[in-house]
């Protein structure tokens, strides 16, 4: 694996351990009950999306989502 994929991998799993699950979907979406697991999270869309496009899940815009920080784009896997 290239270091930058690395490095973004130890991001990804410390986030995974400290961060919090998500279970609300955006208002805009159709009701989906299940648990998203949270791979990466920027103040930058374009690495969240270079992210999810690295295959590391779903782009998600956390102003969409109660009890997330509004301002932040994220990567998730879910619903599981």
């Amino acid at each position: 694996m290239p270091t930058n994929t690395l490095r973004r991998f130890s991001c990804a799993a410390a986030v995974c351990i400290t961060a919090a699950l998500v279970t609300a979907p955006p208002a805009s979406a159709k009701q989906v009950c299940g648990w998203y697991a949270i791979a990466f999270c920027s103040a930058s869309e374009a690495d969240a999306r270079q992210f999810a496009n690295d295959g590391w899940g779903q782009f998600i815009d956390t102003a969409k989502y109660q009890g997330l920080k509004p301002g932040l784009s994220c990567v998730v896997s879910g619903p599981q």
